[in-house]
């Protein structure tokens, strides 16, 4: 019997037992979606665990020794592994969950297989900041997170932030955002104690969490209490601030706290506070404001998009309080703030649960994703824009570019673009075959190729599809040889005089457009007078040139 569940395989450097914020996704998401048939990517990095078991509705594949050093490994074992699978159960979709290690043998897979790729899926869910990115590993991450934006058919993000990062670093679509969401447990936990003396915090102790500023905030608040739920490299140094500050009575580490027990934890305790110096999303955050803690976190990253604080003047409901980042007096602040005004305390637990109720559950995002996987299996015609310029390259050509690009998805058309105007910063020529091969890496899957132009879009445009065996299409705005000449000329001419007085002919510009408009399936342009042209000048057949007006 032949299965009728789409295969979709996963790619996570790590996943169940071991658990963060991704894996949860990834299992929360899975579990609900019934229609599908998963199969998972990950490092093997412990001895003691299988190469091969069932975790929930996901086959997990564990590739390497049960080391460490697996993660180096599998961005080339698991192109192999990938072919294994694909080979005997055919695969319809690439998740790939964060820019990681085995994110890399999805994207490694593809270029190998370029004439026959699998659609690819990317979900941002990193919260390191982009200086990180740009100086971890000498720039290495930077150029994997953008390699892995521009070889995505869709990007989703846990918060707008990430999706804003996405279209920074190349993505010409426009990204999903699909948050994380929070556990049931947390909804269904009871708060024990409502006396405003005990903060705490759930946290990797990593400096991106500025957890060392909370610490020092605590030594202006001799009536609180800290509890500290987590565990990592900078805890000694933590350990040491307290010691220095005289707090060591006020002030507990718990370590590693178990999912499990993280909802109860949180219900003995009154405030939750995070200074984050820069967050993706911050699951943690919101899982405390289904508990029924009032937040303090500062306004980084995705937290701004489900924390709103009523100092900002936004309409909205406040959920929560914004603190600075580095400002130990700034949490201070808002802690007296919330133990002097109970109905503000109040207002912004109830407010900040109704929100977690109603759009950050589990079942309502995996219906989402669900949704991101169907637009991409279904068999939509691709069509790959190859533009000279586009915005914020200012004219009507660059806008068109943009027009065409957000219009044709509206029309079933799944749709890339790729642009040369990334490319003009290099010399001519060079300029030209990097843009070539960027279109021939973006042309995998497409059914046809639209160029803007005749010239730096069209002829790389027409080495692609020749080289591919795929159709395209040429736009043509204007006139490229008689712009060119009223430029240089004293005397300027018009179009048809152009034309008339053969000023076209013996010009090298004029036989690589007739080339290009020759091969071209069809010529499209936006008014009588250009068909006119090249029906007359380049011997184009009628039927092969069709009229579009310019968008308004």
């Amino acid at each position: 019997m032949q299965e009728s569940k789409k295969r979709v395989l996963v790619f996570s450097t790590n996943y169940f037992p071991n658990i963060g914020g991704a894996e949860v996704a990834i299992k929360e998401i899975t579990d609900r979606l019934p229609n599908y048939t998963f199969e998972l990517i990950c490092a093997r990095l412990e001895t003691k665990l299988p190469s091969e078991e069932k975790v929930g509705n996901v086959l997990v594949h564990r590739l390497g020794f049960g080391s460490s050093l697996d993660k180096l490994l599998i961005p080339f074992w698991g192109v192999f592994k990938i072919w294994q699978i694909n080979h005997s159960r055919p695969v319809k979709l690439f998740w790939s969950v964060m820019v990681s290690y085995a994110s890399c043998a999805a994207y490694f897979y593809n270029a190998f297989k370029f004439w026959r790729p699998i659609p690819a899926v990317l979900t941002l869910q990193e919260g390191d900041s982009e200086e990180h990115l740009t100086k971890r590993y000498f720039g290495l991450l930077d150029m994997t997170w953008r390699l892995s934006v521009l070889h995505s058919n869709v990007v989703t993000a846990l918060s707008n932030y990430l999706a804003n990062r996405a279209r920074r670093f190349g993505y010409r679509g426009e990204p999903y955002v699909v948050p994380n969401g929070v556990s049931d447990d947390y909804f269904t936990e009871r708060k024990t104690r409502d006396d405003g003396k005990t903060i705490i915090t759930t946290s990797r102790l990593v400096h991106k969490n500025g957890v060392d500023t909370l610490v020092r905030a605590m030594a202006l608040l001799p009536k609180h209490n800290l509890l500290v739920a987590g565990d990592g490299k900078e805890r000694k140094n933590l350990e040491a601030l307290v010691k220095e500050l005289k707090i060591g009575s006020r002030v507990k580490f718990l370590g590693t706290v178990s999912r499990e027990d993280l909802p109860k934890l949180l219900s003995s305790a009154d405030i939750f506070c995070r200074p984050s110096r820069s967050e993706g999303q911050g699951v943690s955050f919101m899982e405390a404001m289904a508990v029924g803690l009032p937040v303090i976190a500062p306004p980084v990253g995705g937290i701004p998009d489900f924390l709103r604080d009523p100092s900002t003047d936004s309409g909205q409901a406040p959920t929560g309080l914004f603190c600075q980042v580095d400002d130990p007096e700034s949490i201070a602040e808002k802690v007296r703030l919330l133990a002097s005004d109970k109905n503000l305390r109040i207002k912004i637990i109830g407010n900040a649960k109704k929100l977690m109720i109603d759009k950050y559950r589990w079942r309502g995002i995996a219906e989402s994703m669900g949704q991101v996987f169907e637009t991409v299996v279904t068999n939509k015609p691709t069509i790959l824009l190859a533009a000279g310029i586009y915005p914020p390259d200012p004219g009507g050509p660059a806008l068109h570019a943009q027009r065409y690009f957000e219009e044709f998805p509206k029309h079933g058309f799944s749709c890339r673009l790729v642009s040369f105007r990334d490319y003009r910063k290099y010399p001519k020529g060079i300029s030209h075959f990097l843009y070539t091969c960027a279109l021939a890496r973006t042309t995998m899957g497409a059914d046809i190729i639209y160029a803007f132009d005749t010239l730096s879009s069209g002829v790389p445009s027409l080495i692609v599809a020749t080289i591919f065996r795929i159709p395209f299409v040429v736009r043509i705005g204007g006139d490229a040889l008689w712009e060119r000449a009223t430029e240089i000329s004293k005397n300027p001419i018009s179009l048809t005089s152009f034309y008339q007085y053969s000023l076209h002919r013996g010009k090298l510009n004029f036989y690589i457009i007739f080339i290009v408009v020759s091969a071209a399936k069809k010529i499209i342009v936006p008014a009588q007078i250009l068909k006119d042209i090249y029906i007359k000048h380049y011997g184009i057949k009628n039927s092969d040139i069709i009229v579009v007006p310019n968008p308004i």
